[in-house]
C-alpha cells in the first residue's frame, strides 16, 4: 500500500505541474521533489528512528480495547495492519498530513481540497480498524506534520532549496548544451 500511495502522490504531484502557468512549471517540479524529500527525511528520521527515545511506546486499541474484532482475523488479505505496539505517533498519518500541508501551499484550491480529501479518505481507516488512537494522529502526526511544515514553508528553507535545485539544473543544463 506504500507503493500505492507514493504513486497517488506522484499524480497529485503531475497534477498541480500541469495546472502550473508555463514559466513555473520548473520551479513548481522542483518544490514537488522537496516535498518529497522532506515526507522521506521526516519519516526516516523522526517516526522510524529510535522510538523508545523520541515517543512513547504504546499499545494500539486492538491491543488494548476488549472485545475487539479484529479485521485481520475476519479477512485474511495480507498487508492489513490493524495493531501495533508503537502507535504513537501514526507514520502514515504524518506522511498523509505533510503531503496535504505541502502540497496546499503550492497548488489551486481545487487541488488542495482534492489532497485533503485523499488526506482524510487515507487516515480514517486507520482509525476505525484499530490500528491508532486518534490522539496518535491529532497529537503525534499533526504536531510533527506542523512543526516541519511550517519549517519548510515559513522560514527561507524551502525557497533556498528550490533556488539551488533551479541553479544546478540549469548550470548542468547549460554543460550539456556546451558540450552538444
Amino acid at each position: 500500500m506504500d507503493l500505492v500511495e507514493d504513486g497517488i502522490f506522484l499524480l497529485f504531484f503531475i497534477w498541480g505541474v500541469s495546472v502550473t502557468p508555463k514559466g513555473q512549471k520548473l520551479r513548481r517540479t522542483f518544490q514537488f521533489i522537496l516535498i518529497s524529500a522532506v515526507i522521506a527525511c521526516v519519516i526516516g528520521f523522526i517516526n522510524r528512528g529510535p522510538p523508545q527515545t523520541l515517543f512513547a511506546l504504546r499499545d494500539s486499541p486492538s491491543l488494548v480495547i476488549t472485545p475487539c474484532v479484529r479485521i485481520t482475523q475476519e479477512i485474511l488479505w495480507k498487508g492489513i495492519k490493524d495493531a501495533t505496539t508503537a502507535s504513537f505517533p501514526g507514520d502514515h498519518a504524518t506522511t498523509l498530513l505533510l503531503f496535504g500541508f505541502l502540497y496546499t501551499a503550492y497548488v489551486p484550491r481545487k487541488l488542495a481540497g482534492a489532497a485533503w480529501f485523499y488526506v482524510a479518505l487515507r487516515i480514517l481507516p486507520r482509525l476505525v480498524v484499530g490500528a491508532h488512537w486518534f490522539s496518535d494522529i491529532a497529537v503525534g502526526s499533526l504536531s510533527i506534520a506542523l512543526f516541519f511544515a511550517a519549517c519548510f514553508l515559513y522560514t527561507p528553507l524551502g525557497r533556498w532549496l528550490t533556488e539551488m535545485m533551479e541553479w544546478g539544473c540549469l548550470r548542468v543544463g547549460k554543460s550539456a548544451v556546451k558540450r552538444g
